[in-house]
Parts: C-alpha cells; sequence; structure tokens
C-alpha cells in the first residue's frame, strides 16, 4: 500500500469515529432532553420521597404530586398488574387504590434499574407507613395480580401472597377464569407444564 493509500485510509477512518462520537453527543442529549423518555435522575428525584397521592387512575396508576400541580408524576405500582378497564374486577381494583391512596401522603422507592414503564409512568413501592407497601397489600388482598414479566427485590413475597389469595379466593380471585385474566397471564398459564396446571394455577384445570 502507498503511503498516500495509508494516509487516505487513516483520514477516513478518523472521519468515521469522529461522526461516531458527534452521533453519541447528540444521542445523550436528545435522551437528557426527554426525546427518548428520559425524565432526569428518577432515584435523586423520588426514591425515598413523600408524595401526595392526588388522582386514583385505575388499579395500579396514580397520580403524585410533589409540591404542587406543576410538579406531578403518573406512579405505576411496580411488580403487580391489576384488571385494566372494563376487565373482570376492574372496578372493584380501582375503587380499593383510591381508599387507600386518595389525598393522602405516601412514600416511594425504586427498585433496580429500570425507574419507567413503556408509557413513561414511575414504577415503585407505594409505602403508606414505613411497613405497610402497597403493592404488597393490593395482592395479598386479591385486587391485583403479581406481575411475572417483571424482575423486583419483592417478586417471590409478592408471588407468594398472590398464591395464598387465590387458594383463599379473596377478592378477584373469587370467580375469575382463566380468559378473564390479563393476556400476558394467560400466555404465562398456557406455558405452564401439566404438573403445576394440576396444583390448581389454571382454572380450567379446576373444571376440569
Amino acid at each position: 500500500m502507498t503511503p498516500a493509500a495509508r494516509l487516505r485510509r487513516r483520514r477516513i477512518a478518523v472521519g468515521i469515529g469522529y461522526v461516531a462520537l458527534l452521533a453519541l453527543v447528540a444521542a445523550v442529549a436528545l435522551d437528557r432532553s426527554g426525546t427518548f423518555g428520559y425524565h432526569g435522575d428518577d432515584w435523586a428525584h423520588f426514591n425515598q420521597h413523600a408524595v401526595r397521592a392526588v388522582e386514583v387512575l385505575d388499579g395500579d396508576t396514580f397520580v403524585a404530586s410533589l409540591s404542587g400541580p406543576d410538579d406531578r408524576v403518573t406512579v405505576r405500582l411496580l411488580g403487580v398488574d391489576a384488571p385494566d378497564a372494563a376487565q373482570h374486577w376492574s372496578e372493584q381494583a380501582s375503587k380499593y387504590l383510591t381508599a387507600r391512596l386518595a389525598d393522602r401522603s405516601v412514600t416511594l422507592r425504586l427498585d433496580g434499574t429500570q425507574t419507567r414503564d413503556a408509557d413513561g409512568h414511575l414504577l415503585a413501592y407505594v409505602y403508606v407507613t414505613d411497613g405497610d407497601c402497597v403493592n404488597v397489600d393490593i395482592v395479598r388482598d386479591g385486587q391485583a395480580y403479581a406481575d411475572r414479566r417483571v424482575k423486583h427485590s419483592l417478586r417471590s413475597s409478592v408471588e407468594q401472597l398472590e398464591r395464598d389469595a387465590r387458594a383463599k379466593k379473596r377478592g378477584l380471585w373469587k370467580d375469575v377464569t382463566d380468559d378473564q385474566q390479563p393476556a400476558w397471564r394467560q400466555q404465562w398459564l398456557r406455558s405452564l407444564p401439566a404438573s403445576a396446571a394440576r396444583r390448581g394455577w389454571s382454572d380450567r384445570s379446576r373444571n376440569d
């Protein structure tokens, strides 16, 4: 390779590296501006902070105010999934969360590196007192499902509480059937081995 060709190749490599660096800087800037859903440092802004629940949107989501109407965030209960509107038990789940949270001060605790869901809602454990976690209570009382799609610190405890609520037919477990459950949970039920289904995970197994 001639000296001129080597110089030309070196210049091309430097140019590509420069363009890649500019692209990285631009991506970081856009991310922090909110283009990609970045919401600043959620851990510094929300973790262990007291907020006021000002509006319950459904069985697992509410709007919280930190200091006033201009500083609000939509919070999703981490690790649980309450029935959506028009699904079995959705109205009861929403009333339950309203009774627990409406216009009261709660403390948010974050967990893991994923602090937002796909809709940009803050994912958090919600504590009404130091030892009373709404995420745990809502599953224990049969008002929501343990969300097996999400990894979090209390996952095993929440799943055990769901099994207990189901066995004792609390809340939605009084009469829910497989096809009334969320699509993700129906898919999870279908993936279970036959032995698990026989132990009572599936309502179909009890009716067969």
